[in-house]
């Protein structure tokens, strides 16, 4: 059985001696709670598009006014003397990674650097010299988004997309790589998990060792919107906790990675051993738009400022950014910190982070 936390500590020790540096400088301002860094971020999302191909009815995207948009290259790359220092770059956010009209031009600006370097996708595009940049491009993981091995629950969910094409794009991809005698990127199948595709999340899991990927991962559905609130697995907690239970033990039986989310703590308590924290993401991770619009993580009405009117070193340590750090060092934080499901920050309330309409 592949040791996976094993696998990530050889990575990281693989990592360029700035980027270390980075990262031991970065944890020493955190702890010490300073608001103005002289370390640069750890992880670094870059949104390539807003654009996206598919109309999917449980993405957030739709909910709010966004894109549509990519980032022009010229400010992409005024990013690029962050590369060394980072232990992460990922190149997606609110649209789709590879509808960027510029998508084998970055593939080429990013190949070289030691971060890891990934995205999400939904396979649509995941063919021809898109996917040919790809195997070239020093991409270490790819996630994409498949649901369910029904063909008609994935489609009824992925609005636009071909369960076939995707898979297909999928196996060829693993195949061109493999002929190519590489190991990366990785192939994640990403799953969103809710009431009608929770009991297909173990035959998921054999699907995806059928298709020669690496890694399952599943998700749970947020509820951006009321027609979603009677899908959220938050009022079926115990049929969610088992099928994870099994999602993992099928896993491990067939030498995939694993990566789920939190069981449900049922009654409402937190885990045993829970701390309160500062969030760990207003101090190693930047988060840039489609627009250039600089945020402290993937919320979407956050801006901090602007690379397309400033250099990012001067957003990083400006009044804004700095008054956000103070309010986790105060444990004052901004009140959608306490429905974040994906961050670092401990002290949330569960429902709004599956029920965020309410």
């Amino acid at each position: 059985m592949i040791d996976w936390k094993k696998r990530e500590a050889d990575a990281h020790r693989t990592m360029n001696e700035l980027a270390k540096q980075n990262r031991l400088l970065n944890d020493r301002e955190r702890m010490g709670k300073k608001t103005e860094l002289k370390s640069l971020p750890t992880i670094l999302q870059v949104e390539l598009s807003a654009d996206c191909n598919l109309t999917c009815s449980i993405c957030a995207r739709n909910e709010f006014p966004y894109g549509p948009g990519s980032l022009p290259i010229d400010l992409f790359d005024t990013l690029t003397f962050l590369f060394p220092s980072l232990e992460k770059l990922i190149l997606h956010g609110y649209g789709e990674p590879m509808a960027h009209p510029g998508f084998q031009t970055i593939m080429g600006r990013v190949a070289g650097f030691a971060c890891h370097t990934s995205f999400y996708t939904n396979g649509t595009l995941l063919f021809g010299d898109r996917a040919r940049a790809v195997l070239t491009g020093d991409v270490d993981e790819i996630a994409v988004s498949i649901d369910s091995p029904d063909p008609k629950k994935f489609e009824d969910i992925r609005t636009g997309a071909s369960f076939r094409r995707v898979t297909d794009n999928v196996k060829k991809f693993i195949e061109a790589r493999n002929e190519k005698g590489m190991e990366t990127p990785r192939i994640v199948v990403a799953a969103v998990a809710m009431k009608e595709t929770v009991d297909d999340l173990v035959d998921l899991t054999r699907f995806v060792a059928d298709l020669g990927a690496d890694a399952i991962e599943v998700n749970y559905l947020m509820a951006y919107k009321e027609e979603l609130v009677s899908r959220s697995l938050f009022f079926d907690q115990e049929r969610a906790n088992r099928a994870l239970e099994e999602v993992k033990r099928h896993a491990d039986e067939l030498g995939l990675e694993a990566r789920l989310p939190e069981p449900f703590t049922l009654g409402g308590m937190k885990s045993p051993g829970t701390q309160e924290m500062s969030c760990l993401r207003v101090y190693d991770f930047a988060y840039i738009g489609y627009d250039g619009n600089v945020r402290p993580c993937c919320f979407p009405l956050l801006y901090l400022g602007n690379i397309a009117e400033e250099g990012f070193l001067d957003i990083w340590n400006n009044k804004a950014y700095r008054k956000l750090r103070k309010s986790f060092a105060d444990n004052k934080p901004p009140s959608f910190c306490m429905e974040c499901l994906s961050g670092t920050y401990t002290d949330v309330d569960s429902r709004k982070c599956h029920i965020s309409c309410e």
